[in-house]
């Protein structure tokens, strides 16, 4: 007979085990980073040798491959892995929050507003930086609406039934844009847009927005236990001590910020937060302690490695919205199957 102390011995060799597991995961994923990064250094229409990247990392390497390198290749490479990890960190986020594997960041119309902001900077202006910030502003107008209307009856139903009327609502405006906009010039603009490339980054873009993007993803990945004790329920979450709406309010403000920081920087990049949280709790498991910096991390890696096939693989480049949902679709599919 199984004595308190064996069982709690038990206890602490699972915990630990789950811990170990983890960090070989993360160490695995950051060498995995580690890799794409180079790898898509060296690829590209301009040759770069693995020579000219160690010359480039040592500081003397000059001319015409370290402009390449510094102000094409980098800018690129670092928003595809903030992209990514910001987009899949929240996808695990809105997950833990509604209890609801199928939902991801775009559930509240952030998308959907941010891509009527940026159709609308792109038919009064050729400026990035307007297309840009209108694309940031109606992002957060589009949550806000959708947080009002939802006051009407404060569940979680509500929320994602506001979401999906406001992303509607915008999507209508944006198809208005399309419909009256020059067929030549700008037409073909807004839709390159709306699909998602991360061809315009600039290393000034860069500069301005890490440091931001960064600072979010380690504020939420701080959230991880709070949101295991959501999962909890709302009664189970307030006899220990927290407050779930204030916690649920929290959170959909940060990642609010987060979401429309990358798709006014991107475009509407779809299937990254969907695909990529489900991956990795199928590896780790469903602590959220350990799915939100493993997602951000997997999803940095997916979406440089679907950005660097769109830029390299086809005459001309494909935008990686189409790539993300050739590649994310049947794959949750089958990780749907595999589940059941």
């Amino acid at each position: 007979m199984e004595g308190p102390s064996s069982t709690q011995n038990s206890n602490v060799r699972v915990i630990v085990s789950k811990e170990s597991r983890f960090f070989g995961v993360l160490i695995l994923s950051i060498i995995i980073n580690i890799g794409l990064v180079i790898f898509s250094i060296l690829l590209g229409r301009f040759n770069i040798s693995i020579r000219d990247v160690f010359l480039f990392f040592a500081g003397k390497l000059e001319g015409v491959p370290k402009s390449v390198i510094l102000d094409v290749r980098i800018p690129r490479i670092i928003a595809a892995l903030l992209i990514g990890a910001t987009l899949s960190e929240t996808g695990a986020v809105y997950q833990g929050i509604f209890n609801n594997p199928l939902v991801s960041s775009y559930i509240l119309g952030v998308s959907s507003g941010a891509g009527f902001g940026a159709a609308l900077g792109i038919l009064i202006s050729n400026n990035l930086v307007v297309v840009e910030l209108l694309a940031f502003a109606f992002g957060i107008l589009s949550v806000l609406l959708t947080l009002s209307a939802s006051r009407i009856k404060n569940d979680n139903i509500t929320l994602v039934l506001a979401g999906f009327v406001v992303g509607s609502l915008f999507q209508s405006f944006t198809s208005f844009l399309k419909y009256v906009a020059d067929p030549f010039s700008k037409l073909p603009q807004i839709v390159f847009w709306l699909m998602g490339s991360l061809s315009q980054i600039t290393l000034k873009e860069v500069y301005t927005f890490s440091p931001i993007l960064i600072l979010f993803l380690l504020i939420v990945a701080f959230f991880g236990w709070k949101l295991n004790i959501l999962s909890f329920g709302e009664e189970e979450a307030i006899s220990l001590g927290e407050n779930p709406k204030v916690l649920k309010r929290t959170l959909i403000a940060i990642t609010t910020l987060q979401t429309a920081i990358v798709v006014s920087l991107g475009g509407v990049i779809g299937w990254v937060g969907l695909v990529v949280p489900h991956i990795v709790r199928f590896v780790i498991g469903y602590d959220n302690r350990f799915v939100l910096p493993l997602s951000a991390l997997f999803g940095s890696a997916f979406l440089l490695l679907i950005d660097t096939i769109s830029r390299t693989t086809f005459p001309s480049e494909i935008p990686i919205g189409i790539l993300t949902g050739l590649v994310g679709a049947p794959f949750f599919v089958a990780l749907m199957r595999r589940k059941n």
